[in-house]
């Protein structure tokens, strides 16, 4: 975005007219970016002479610049707040006790907010009618309390000894507080005159639009707002005033048409759209973007996997980024990123997450001080004295033997600067008690522990800024810090349902449904701020990858991200599942040896028919799976099918897309045997499909049949892996379920759109296979390739060949090669046209005979169904066509019978070399899948998680 707009910055105004530009944006860290890209494109165009620089702020700023009250310290207006509330109390004899004002302060900061909150909806909301009607809407004497009602009163006034009151004096305290609200909110403005908080200052200078000063700052300049999404009544305001001089030009950034999540772009567009009505950006259409899922089974090893995936995806002068949707993994972040190698690829990271104080020593050196009985103020002391002693008892971050200074001294170990910014910091904090303190009135303390509880309240809030160049190749930040910014590399960790979005509780004095009528945050709109942030920073990175951890704890079972299943049922996006296994869970063995290995052919041996067999004398079926292996890596090959090395089964948690794939599979086979009068579909028992009988499949009775979709898929996961604990639990799985109800619908739904054309089913999850002969060492061997059919039906004179996928449409892996020598093309993974051309040459091998030999002679098979016979690919989440031909190119379906002679005799070329290697080369290392289960295995560099 911010590209776009240097070029339309530079194009409308040119570049000696930037200094009266005022450009707003939502954050400090995207005008900084901005101030670069102008230089470097004046730069580029050569202008050398100074220019006047555009002045870059944000929203905040800017009310701030216009307003003639200043900002005052939170805890001082908590103080003031608390003040005026034990005055208004304190002729009440009747009502219960008074808090103290460690109770107070996280009840006078909700307060304080709402109190902003009301002042920013100007001119909407009018805030003493509207507090008379928050206190009317309170009015909980006609109401008796239940237990839930009482347990989130008692919350929001803490731990205070109202709390611990009987039902009545708990609800009398609560309605005395809603009482007071008006009072409250005249009194405190009155109390404020030059110093307060940030809804007054905005109030405050739209109120003052017209005097000379507001109008002086205005004069003369033009404004131009770019990145907001969701803005409050006064921010509105300000910007509709400034259209109406003609002095504003607003850039909103969203897509022309994004299908994922309504929701992400909704307040943007209505404010391009309708409430603003103007847009200087482009508006373009979303382009469907492949992103890798990783799946780990930790969240430290989430945060180790940060140093790999740089290393394989960063390169110099990129602009790449580390999200951080938990702020708690920064430290283990921070020990995994990368020394720089001597090429500077890692020489400029820049952290903007500020490190929380309360994870440093020095805190706990100040919790251990307050919370020592020994350090009680003494009778001839105040607690200002107090706060001295804590001070002077802090332990000071100098070295004792300081190295001499030098031009080039060595850099100090981040260590080392933490802990002097975590002492600089608390300093200032405590500073700010000591001044209150030295104010009995305004912060009356009763106990030791009173000081220790406020202090510890406030200080916990504090994290400490890393210091480090802000347009850095690198940045680790958090997702509000990525407004308005673009990169070629991201990487989010942590985006697991209640981090992605943040899950809080409605944090105010005032009711939800008045908020909302009023156009006041809610929950709501912080969901929908929240999935616009997320979405537009997936638009335009070249590689994105999404981490997420299933991990059980003692209490909750961690899922995916509400918007990872969102993408993975939208065509927006085509998602590449990984998964990140901890140290020592990974079935390894040493390097292979130099020299000749086994061959596959090695492994079995002929029976009389000359069919290969196995050690049990069961003749080999070989999967088209082995083929795909074979293709995209003959060192996994070797591994999986040769020396027999298979994975773990997976742990419980998301699904794998396998595994979404198999309930997909076994849930549609279930609803239409249902609908078979409960019979197997076979070509004796087929299924006509109609409209009618479809649609006659309600939800409940799909919910019902999903469930034995859970049993069956739970037996064949004890056949696989033994046990008798079920693996699947479907109440685990609430999130991808109804994903999974929604591919089954739009089957059915693709299904009663053919049912005009005669459409009849007549296999289901059928085992086919067809015999192929293969030079041997001592003559021909005999072996069967084939597996199972997803399905098999006819349609207007077609036999199709029915094939699900789960994942995105994609036409290039439908269309058969033109050339036969580029069906079996090395290192490359196939598409899905071949294993769709071995199922449909199985299939015709079944209609001519069970034991029929295909040895090019396909031509001849008597098809006893309909004369012709093609392979389909079914994709439930193409909302557009669910049902796709594999086809040649420039074609758009093909008879298979007609292409089984080349098809046969390249797939036997393919076979024979398979049988033969005693190489097993490895891939180049650019298409090496660092997450292949078996990448240890081959001697290369691990990946450091």
């Amino acid at each position: 975005m911010l590209n776009n707009l240097t070029h339309d910055i530079l194009t409308q105004y040119g570049p000696f007219n930037l200094g009266n530009l005022t450009i707003v944006f939502p954050t400090r860290r995207a005008g900084m970016q901005l101030t670069e890209l102008l230089r470097t494109e004046l730069e580029r165009r050569n202008i050398r002479r100074p220019i006047l620089a555009p002045q870059i702020t944000t929203l905040s700023e800017f009310f701030d610049s216009l307003s003639t009250l200043g900002r005052e310290d939170e805890l001082r207006l908590v103080a003031i707040l608390y003040a005026i509330y034990c005055d208004l109390t304190s002729p009440i004899t009747s009502g219960p006790p008074t808090p103290p004002f460690e109770t107070f302060f996280p009840w006078g900061r909700r307060l304080i907010t709402d109190f902003s909150n009301i002042d920013k909806g100007y001119p909407d909301v009018d805030p003493i009618p509207f507090l008379t009607h928050t206190t009317s809407a309170h009015d909980l004497e006609v109401f008796k309390l239940d237990d839930e009602v009482r347990e989130r009163l008692q919350e929001l006034i803490a731990d205070t000894v109202l709390s611990q009151l009987p039902e009545a004096s708990v609800r009398t305290a609560y309605d005395q507080i809603w009482q007071l609200l008006p009072e409250l909110y005249t009194r405190f403005h009155e109390a404020l005159r030059e110093r307060t908080y940030e809804g007054a200052r905005m109030k405050e200078v739209l109120l003052h639009w017209d005097t000379p000063r507001v109008q002086d700052c205005l004069r003369g300049r033009h404004f131009i707002f770019a990145g907001f999404n969701y803005i409050v009544p006064a921010e509105r305001e300000l910007m509709l005033r400034l259209q109406a001089s003609e002095q504003a030009t607003f850039y909103w950034d969203y897509p022309a048409n994004f299908a994922c999540n309504p929701k992400a772009f909704k307040w943007v567009r209505q404010n391009a759209e309708k409430v603003i009505a103007s847009n200087q950006y482009p508006v373009e259409a979303w382009q469907p973007r492949e992103v890798e899922l990783l799946a780990s089974d930790s969240v430290n090893a989430e945060a180790r996997y940060v140093r790999q995936w740089l290393m394989e995806h960063h390169h110099k002068g990129d602009r790449t980024a580390i999200v951080l949707c938990d702020e708690t993994l920064l430290q283990d972040v921070i020990a995994s990123l990368p020394e720089d190698d001597g090429t500077g690829r890692f020489a400029r990271i820049n952290i903007t997450k500020g490190f929380p104080i309360a994870h440093t020593p020095i805190f706990a050196e100040m919790m251990a001080f307050l919370s020592d009985p020994r350090n009680e103020k003494k009778p001839d002391e105040t607690y200002a004295s107090v706060i001295d002693r804590l001070i002077a008892s802090l332990t000071t971050p100098i070295t004792d033997n300081p190295e001499p200074i030098t031009d080039n001294p060595e850099p100090l170990p981040w260590t080392t600067l933490l802990a002097r910014e975590a002492y600089y910091r608390l300093l200032l904090a405590l500073n700010r008690f000591r001044l209150l303190l030295d104010e009995p009135s305004l912060m009356p303390l009763r106990s030791l522990a009173s000081l220790r509880r406020l202090v510890k309240r406030y200080v916990q809030s504090i994290s400490l800024p890393f210091h480090g160049e802000p347009i850095a190749d690198i940045q680790v930040l958090g997702v509000l810090e990525t407004r308005t910014l673009d990169f070629d590399n991201l990487l989010l960790l942590s985006v697991e349902e209640g981090v992605v979005p943040q899950v809080k509780e409605e944090d105010s004095f005032i009711p939800f449904f008045l908020r909302k009528v009023y156009g006041m945050p809610t929950t709501e709109e912080a969901t929908d701020v929240y999935a616009y942030n997320f979405f537009r920073l997936l638009r335009r990175p070249k590689q994105v990858t999404i981490c997420y951890c299933g991990s059980e704890s003692k209490y909750n079972r961690k899922s995916p991200s509400r918007f990872i299943m969102q993408m993975m049922a939208s065509p927006d996006f085509t998602l590449l599942k990984r998964v990140i296994i901890a140290s020592g869970e990974i079935q390894t063995e040493s390097v292979l040896p130099e020299g000749p290995k086994p061959t596959f052919r090695s492994l079995f041996h002929r029976d009389n028919d000359g069919f290969l067999c196995h050690d049990d004398d069961k003749r080999l079926l070989l999967s088209p799976s082995a083929i795909d292996a074979y293709l995209t890596c003959p060192r996994k090959f070797y591994y999986r099918y040769i020396r027999g090395l298979d994975t773990p089964p997976k742990t419980a948690g998301t699904f794998t897309r396998a595994e979404y794939g198999s309930f997909v599979h076994n849930l549609i086979q279930l609803v239409y045997e249902k609908l078979n009068a409960d019979r197997k579909i076979t070509q004796q028992t087929p299924l006509k499909i109609t409209a009618e009988l479809l649609n006659s499949v309600t939800d409940e009775q799909l919910s019902d049949l999903l469930d034995d979709t859970y049993l069956a898929m739970n037996d064949e996961f004890k056949r696989h892996y033994g046990g008798d604990t079920d693996h699947y639990i479907r109440s685990q799985h609430e999130m991808e379920n109804p994903n999974i109800l929604a591919a089954v619908r739009s089957i059915m739904q693709q299904d009663a759109r053919l049912a005009e054309a005669g459409l009849t089913i007549i296999e289901q999850e059928r085992y086919v296979s067809f015999r192929i002969d293969i030079p041997g060492e001592d003559g021909v061997e005999k072996l069967n390739l084939g597996g199972r059919i997803d399905r098999v039906d006819t349609c207007s004179g077609i036999t199709r060949i029915v094939d699900y996928k789960t994942g995105t449409a994609d036409d290039k892996k439908l269309i058969i090669p033109a050339s036969p020598d580029n069906y079996f093309t090395p290192n490359t993974k196939p598409g899905h046209w071949l294993q769709t051309l071995i199922y449909t040459a199985a299939w015709c091998s079944h209609l001519n005979s069970q034991q029929s030999t295909v040895n090019c002679q396909l031509s001849t098979v008597n098809c006893q169904l309909s004369t012709i016979i093609a392979p389909y690919i079914y994709f439930p989440r193409d909302p557009e066509s669910v049902c796709h031909p594999v086809h040649k190119e420039k074609e758009s379906s093909f008879d298979f019978v007609a292409l089984s002679n080349t098809f046969i005799e390249r797939l036997r070329n393919q076979l024979s070399t398979m049988f033969s290697d005693t190489v097993y080369e490895l891939v180049p290392v650019g298409k090496c899948d660092p997450f292949c289960p078996f990448f240890n295995n081959c001697g290369r560099k691990p990946p450091e998680y």
